[in-house]
This record gives structure tokens, C-alpha cells and sequence, in this order.
């Protein structure tokens, strides 16, 4: 099962394979005891989504020095891959284990990986980035990777890149005996794109950086895609069978919900939808990427149940029909 960071994404991604493939993991549900209230506004949605290959990645010989760099690096430092998942004749692994640093290159994955241990130095950090600064590094390593920025995610309706940062903090006692707080770490994340439409899952970039600025851990997760079938997005009709027959998995909304028997549902009023693509694990064969769809619903339930009235879900679907509309020219 895909782990995501987000608590309300959490049980999203098995609701697209209970239809395309035979396991659903996640929170799934089914009752048909419920009626299904579509009041989604189409407008802005697209009509038609791709379903794409999985191919080998090819990182460019720039990008491949680049990282190399970080080390440095030199072919005296390769050494075997002990993971199976790694392991792969185009891979390559790189360490340096006086100075903890270590560098992996899978191309079969279109995964990269590199980490310098002695960049978290938690007792005296030092020239640590602040998250303004993180963005710009991390924009700046984008650049020396050649990743194309037109598949960064967005902001909505802006052209900005959409950027989550976060800090890592610690407390300690200083020599005088007063308690001191330092940042000792600072991370940037960028989620990819395809055809405007956000990946949800492993697919992006993520590096964090430490004492000096430097680089304490660098990911990609940039699978090599191709068009394959462009498939239509399914009517209501769809749907709402989808959700009465085991075909979605529900997003539990908070700690207090997790026991939410669906029995107790009477309406699932949909009331927006969201298009994603499904981005597995960096470490599983994926060999498609399929469009879903995170529905945003409403749940009434019947009176006299341990549950509130009205209860706002989040809930992830198949989106598409199963006839191709066309393939790639």
C-alpha cells in the first residue's frame, strides 16, 4: 500500500486497481444500501485522460555528472546492490562510507537516491537553509537533474510552482544551562504532472538540506512515460455503481470516523472530483499509470447511529470507462 505523508490521502490508491488489477488496498466498502447524489460540476473537468507505459528511464549523461558531484564520486566507489528491488544491470550504486555519503542510480525504477549523512549535524547546525532558501536550492538541483518544469505541479489556477517545505527542529541544553532551539534540517517537495493533472502517490522530487546547505537527502522519482490509450471519463452512472460495489476505497477523515460502518449510510452526495494520476511505491515495477478520481462527498447517515449526521468524506475512484476513445499517432 502507497503511504502518503497526508493523513486524508492515506486509503486513496486502491480504489483505481480493484478495477484494472485484482488487489485494492486501502480502506475499501461495500454497501448498495445507499442512494448516490451527483451534483459535480463538469465544466472544468477534462473529457477524456491517458492511460500511460512505464518505460526505462534514460537520465542524461549532465544530469548523471551532476550527481556524481556530490560525492565526488569515481567508479572506485561503486559497489554491489544488496536489495533485489534495486538490483538491476542498468543500475548503479556509489559509496563513499568514511565520509557516509551514498549514491543510487535506477533506471529501471526512474528512481535516484543520494545521502550524506554528516549533513544532519543535530548538535551544531550550522548555515542551514531556511525555507525560502530550500526552494531555491532545490529549484536550482531541479535544473541540473533536466527535469522539464512542465510537469512540475502548479498552484491552481497560477503558473507558480507548488512547493510543500518543512523544518526539522530539535531542543537541547546549551553549555550555560539555558535550553536552545536550532533548525537542523529544511526539506522542499515538488509533485509532478501529466496533461495538467497532479500525480498523487511516488512521483517527484525531494531533497532536504542541512548543516552548510548541503544535501542530506536528494530523491527522484521520475518514471520515463508513454502514451499508450486515451480512455473516456465515466459517466455518474458509473460511478455511483463503482461506489456501491466494492470498486473505491474511502479516506478516513479523522481518528474519531475509523469506525464508520457504511451500512449506516442512507445518501453519498458527491459534490466535487478531483483527477489524479497514481504514482507507486519508487520501489515496485510499475508498468501503467492510470488516471483516478478523488471524489468530495457527503455522507448522511441514519439516525440514531454512534456517527454524526453529516459526515464530509473524501473518497477515491475509478475515473475512466473501459473502451479506449484512441491511442497515440
Amino acid at each position: 500500500m502507497i503511504k502518503i505523508a497526508s493523513i486524508i490521502l492515506f486509503h486513496c490508491f486502491g480504489a483505481l486497481a480493484a478495477v484494472l488489477a485484482p488487489e485494492m488496498p486501502g480502506k475499501p466498502f461495500n454497501s448498495t444500501g445507499f442512494e448516490v447524489v451527483w451534483k459535480v460540476e463538469t465544466n472544468a473537468l477534462p473529457t477524456k485522460l491517458w492511460v500511460y507505459r512505464v518505460l526505462p528511464s534514460h537520465f542524461s549523461p549532465g544530469a548523471i555528472s551532476n550527481l556524481m558531484a556530490l560525492g565526488p564520486f569515481t567508479a572506485q566507489d561503486r559497489t554491489n546492490i544488496l536489495s533485489p528491488t534495486l538490483n538491476h544491470p542498468t543500475a548503479l550504486y556509489f559509496v563513499k562510507p568514511v565520509e557516509g555519503r551514498q549514491l543510487g542510480i535506477y533506471p529501471h525504477l526512474g528512481y535516484i537516491e543520494y545521502r550524506d549523512r554528516q549533513a544532519d549535524n543535530p548538535l551544531d547546525a550550522q548555515g542551514v537553509p531556511n525555507e525560502a532558501e530550500a526552494v531555491k536550492l532545490a529549484t536550482n538541483y531541479l535544473r541540473r537533474l533536466d527535469i522539464d518544469f512542465a510537469q512540475l505541479a502548479t498552484k491552481p489556477n497560477s503558473s507558480e510552482l507548488s512547493v510543500s517545505t518543512s523544518t526539522n527542529m530539535v531542543s537541547f541544553q546549551g553549555t550555560n544551562g539555558t535550553r536552545v532551539r536550532q533548525t537542523t534540517l529544511t526539506s522542499a517537495s515538488f509533485a509532478r504532472k501529466l496533461d495538467g493533472i497532479d500525480f498523487r502517490g511516488s512521483s517527484g522530487f525531494f531533497v532536504e538540506f542541512g548543516h552548510h546547505g548541503r544535501i542530506h537527502v536528494l530523491r527522484l522519482e521520475w518514471r520515463n512515460l508513454q502514451r499508450e490509450k486515451e480512455y473516456p471519463i465515466a459517466s455518474s452512472t458509473a460511478f455511483s455503481e463503482w461506489l456501491k460495489t466494492g470498486k473505491c476505497g474511502w479516506l478516513i477523515p479523522s481518528r474519531d470516523l475509523q469506525r464508520i460502518d457504511w451500512n449506516w449510510a442512507q445518501k453519498v452526495t458527491v459534490i466535487g472530483m478531483t483527477p489524479l494520476y497514481l504514482g507507486e511505491s519508487r520501489d515496485i515495477m510499475q508498468d501503467r499509470v492510470y488516471p483516478f478520481a478523488e471524489l468530495q462527498t457527503a455522507v448522511d447517515v441514519a439516525p440514531g447511529t454512534p456517527a454524526p449526521p453529516n459526515i464530509k468524506v473524501r473518497i477515491c475512484s475509478p475515473i475512466i470507462e473501459d473502451t479506449p476513445a484512441s491511442k497515440p499517432k
